[in-house]
């Protein structure tokens, strides 16, 4: 087993007996005089950089969680990207579909035939946004693209949209079916 320090300068010639002994004597007081409650300064510096260590590893998992989120994010928009480019049913009509746009609320319109018109009354085509365009999806393919981003979702006719305070102040008036716009 390794001597002490104190030994092995005492060995060296370096420190006498009776300077050893002293300092012994002084950190024995030393010790005996400190309260109890109280920490060495050797334990609260090793106490503040184990504070400091779980604070860092803390920050460093949430930072890498919101990395994995964003990644996570940007993989679903490619995923909705590509779904809607296979899956977009081309609308050329000559009829303008208004509709409210579910993520800003603006009024913006589509150009559709009227089969085309009929099914998004009836909830079987819905129109989704490609980047800032707006396009026509079957009922199947926004279905799958709800499951990964449901904001793109931008008209959807089964979704009741609207307030239910005025749909309660106006239910003794029903809305004629031939209306056209």
């Amino acid at each position: 087993m390794g001597k002490s320090l104190a030994d092995q300068l005492l060995s060296a010639g370096l420190v006498d007996a009776r300077k050893v002994k002293q300092l012994q004597q002084e950190k024995r007081k030393e010790q005996k005089h400190q309260p109890k409650g109280q920490m060495t300064a050797q334990a609260e510096l090793k106490q503040k950089a184990e504070q400091a260590r779980a604070q860092k590893t803390e920050q460093d998992r949430l930072l890498n969680e919101q990395r994995l989120q964003a990644e996570r994010l940007k993989e679903m928009k490619v995923q909705v990207r590509q779904i809607l480019q296979l899956h977009t049913v081309p609308a050329a009509g000559e009829i303008r579909f208004n509709f409210k746009d579910a993520n800003s609320g603006k009024i913006r319109y589509l150009f559709v035939t009227e089969t085309q018109q009929n099914l998004l009354a009836a909830g079987q085509l819905l129109i989704c946004a490609n980047g800032k365009r707006a396009v026509l999806v079957s009922r199947e393919t926004a279905e799958r693209i709800k499951e990964r981003l449901p904001d793109v979702i931008l008209f959807d006719a089964l979704i009741k949209q609207g307030s239910s305070e005025l749909d309660e102040a106006y239910k003794d008036f029903p809305i004629p079916d031939d209306l056209d716009w």
